[in-house]
Parts: C-alpha cells; sequence; structure tokens
C-alpha cells in the first residue's frame, strides 16, 4: 500500500491519523531536524540524499504507519560505515536461563519498541521530505537519529544501547558482547539482547525493576 492508496481510501483518515502519530513520535524524539537545501549540498553530494517511503500496517487493534529510508542508495564512506552488529549466542542464553533457574532468579522478558529511533547515526544522512509532511521548498530532513532500512541501523542501535548499559554499569562479554553483567557488591544482574529483544534476570524482582528503569529513562532522553 502506498501514500496515494492511503489518501484515496476510504480508511484516508484513519491511515493520516496514524502518519501524524509516527511524525509526532519522530518530533519528541528529536530524531531529525529541517534544514536547507544548500546546507545538505554543503556535506554530502546530491545523489546522497536520500527518498523515504511510508510502510502501512493495518492490526486488529489500530493503524501504524512508519517511515523508512530508501538506504539501498546510500553511498559508503559518505553516508555510512560500519553495518555490522554483533549477535548473541544461544548458549549465552542457556547459560542465563539455567543461573536464574539455578539461583532461583526471576526472569524478565522484554522488547525495546522503537528501537532504531532511539539510537544516533555516526554519519551525516539527509532525506528528502516525505509524502504526507508539508515543510518550506528547499528543505530537506537532517537525521539525528536512524531509521529503519539504512544501512547502518543495527551497528548503530547496538553501540547506543551498550552505551546505556554501560552508564549503569552493566558490562559486556568478552567473547559475547550482546550478553552484559551487573556486579556491584551483592547485586548481580545478566541481560541478554537480540537486536531489540531480550531477557535480564537479577538476583531481586526489585533490583530488576530499577535496571529496567533506568534503561527505559535513558532512552527516553532526547
Amino acid at each position: 500500500m502506498t501514500y496515494c492508496d492511503v489518501i484515496s481510501s476510504t480508511e484516508k483518515n484513519e491511515w493520516l491519523g496514524a502518519i501524524k502519530e509516527e511524525l509526532k513520535r519522530m518530533d519528541e524524539g528529536k530524531v531529525f531536524d529541517i534544514v536547507d537545501l544548500r546546507y545538505a549540498l554543503s556535506i554530502v553530494p546530491h545523489e546522497s540524499i536520500l527518498s523515504t517511503k511510508w510502510v502501512f500496517v493495518k492490526k486488529p487493534e489500530n493503524y501504524k504507519a512508519r517511515l523508512v529510508a530508501r538506504g539501498f542508495k546510500q553511498i559508503h564512506g559518505i553516508n555510512y560505515e560500519e553495518t555490522f552488529a554483533p549477535t548473541p549466542t544461544f548458549n549465552a542464553l542457556r547459560l542465563l536461563f539455567s543461573t536464574a533457574l539455578l539461583k532461583e532468579w526471576p526472569i524478565k522478558i522484554f522488547d525495546v519498541k522503537v528501537a532504531f529511533l532511539h539510537s544516533v547515526i555516526d554519519k551525516p544522512v539527509f532525506l528528502w521530505c516525505p509524502q504526507g509532511m508539508n515543510i518550506p521548498k528547499f528543505k530537506v530532513l537532517a537525521l539525528r537519529k536512524a531509521l529503519y532500512w539504512m544501512k547502518q541501523v543495527s551497528w548503530c542501535w547496538w553501540l547506543h544501547f551498550k552505551e546505556i548499559l554501560s552508564l549503569i554499569s552493566f558490562q559486556s562479554n568478552n567473547k559475547d558482547p550482546s550478553t552484559y553483567t551487573f556486579m556491584k557488591e551483592a547485586d548481580v544482574s545478566i541481560l541478554w539482547i537480540h537486536v531489540y529483544d531480550g531477557e535480564i534476570t537479577a538476583l531481586l524482582k526489585e533490583l530488576m525493576g530499577e535496571i529496567t528503569h533506568e534503561i527505559i529513562k535513558k532512552l527516553c532522553e532526547p
């Protein structure tokens, strides 16, 4: 379903509401700035400015619109470098579960909503204005955070989440960079994450609650 399909459908108002909600979320998260095209062209070549598209998903409970970048047009060395993000091993996950079972620790399964929109990008990326967004002529979007379908999006998210965990005293495992441990006096916690889905266990339920609260708080910081 394209933007043109949406605005000509009988559910136009619902889809436009979903677009408005997505743009509001991006504005609150400071995902991009609106800048002059001339400024963008002083940093990157014209052909590296990316176009965008809307991806629409209708669910029983709501309508969802997601703005994505056409990352296949990105140019290595100009608007992206690294693309690889470490993935965890299932041996580490089994170790987490067996430790929790042996010590009778609580376990919590989590997923980070709109994870990629939290992660700061590592290269200047500019986008042409998406359909449905009214901005003045000769203006473009300068990204602060990553968008879905960008080549480096997984790498940027992994770095961002790792930094957040380091700020609350988690250390990554040398053999499994997506498994983290927290040890402070008698308090112990283990966290395992695959992209934005993960599991956490800790000595006490209260400790696990404090940790997840701190992670959420730091994720919400602009």
